[in-house]
């Protein structure tokens, strides 16, 4: 106790000082609430290794609160979002090798190539048949018209040709079990003829919308056109006012029909491409989408069953009247093998989009 007076050093239990004789009451009142609480503001700087500690255990407890889940310099860490991409990635291209292997692609690879080849001899019999009953006493000019109607076949036939190609590289991509997903390569196929497609619609359309306004360029001059037996377009007057508004009617009503039509088949196109693009995506990256069309998926089974029912008043009447010639067999054949193909396409869309949807949910 140190006393206010001398400053003399005494004893913590004394009241007086021992060299001057004054009391040191209030000194001990003063100094001892300070050193009961223990307070921080009071203590001495003559005391550091308190100050040290606390110091210490300040800068230790956030290394003490580190997770160590793993550690990021060693070979093995491996964050665990990534374990779990990896797996649904491994799923993904598991899926895609089952399903573009399975039955119903093949059907659809036995269909196009049927149709194809029945579409080939209908063609190249019916230009025989044609040019056959036609009476030329020259044998070799109706050999000649048989061989380019076959040659104009073969090269009608060469889109359908590439597509065909594109669907057996998936296949047997699929089917290939050293190599663990789908090559891109036959969906590449199927996505540029399906962009070439598109685009020669949007000629096609443009090329009869221009036509249409010519046709009404004619009409308001009073004039009409028409082509001879010889493919020669030539001009006559048609001497009647009163047909240039009926006939500017018809051309507006015939180009709203051809802008309907238009506008349904490049839809369906894009939308197909789009179809394509996905599953090339997702063949590629193994990231799991369903966003393909299923418009086209039900345009593709309309239509073949559309072609179905067409096909069954032509056999039957082929059947009684005409006998199963190789013309109309292999016309048959044609239509319906056109159709199993179009069917087995909406069919693997469909398949397709709920498979995805599946593998999707079990996240």
């Amino acid at each position: 106790m140190i006393c206010s007076k001398c400053n003399c050093d005494n004893t913590p239990d004394s009241k007086f000082c021992t060299n001057c004789g004054a009391k040191l009451e209030q000194t001990v009142t003063a100094a001892e609430p300070t050193a009961a609480v223990g307070e921080n503001v009071g203590i001495p700087s003559s005391n550091p290794p308190a100050q040290t500690y606390a110091d210490t255990v300040v800068t230790a407890a956030p290394v003490s609160e580190s997770p160590a889940e793993y550690t990021y310099g060693s070979a093995n860490a491996v964050p665990p979002i990534q374990n779990a991409q990896s797996s649904d990635k491994s799923k993904c291209f598991e899926y895609i090798k089952s399903f573009f292997s399975s039955p119903l692609i093949l059907t659809a690879i036995i269909a196009f190539g049927t149709s194809m080849i029945s579409s080939l001899l209908a063609t190249a019999n019916a230009a025989d048949l044609a040019f056959g009953s036609l009476g030329y006493d020259d044998y070799w000019f109706t050999i000649a018209e048989n061989i380019s109607t076959s040659i104009s076949a073969f090269i009608s036939l060469i889109p359908s040709t590439v597509l065909l190609i594109g669907f057996i590289l998936i296949y047997s991509s699929a089917k290939n079990k050293a190599h663990p997903t789908v090559k891109d390569s036959g969906f590449a196929v199927l996505k540029v003829m399906s962009i070439i497609s598109l685009v020669l619609i949007c000629i096609l359309f443009a090329f009869v919308l221009l036509m249409m306004i010519l046709a009404v360029l004619l009409a308001s001059f009073g004039a009409n056109v028409s082509v001879d037996m010889f493919g020669t377009p030539y001009y006559y007057s048609t001497g009647y006012s009163n047909s240039i508004g009926a006939a500017v009617a018809v051309i507006i009503f015939t180009t709203i029909i051809l802008g309907l039509l238009a506008a349904f088949m490049i839809s369906f196109s894009a939308l197909t491409v789009k179809t394509i693009s996905t599953m090339k995506k997702t063949a590629e990256t193994g990231i799991q989408s369903d966003k393909v069309s299923s418009f086209v998926a039900v345009i593709y089974i309309i239509s073949g069953v559309i072609q179905i029912i067409v096909s069954i008043p032509t056999t039957i009447y082929t059947s009684l009247y005409m006998g199963l010639a190789f013309y109309s067999a292999a016309s048959i054949i044609n239509s319906l093998s056109s159709s199993i193909f179009c069917i087995c396409i909406g069919a693997i869309i469909l398949s397709y989009k709920s498979g995805m949807k599946e593998l999707m949910n079990r996240k």
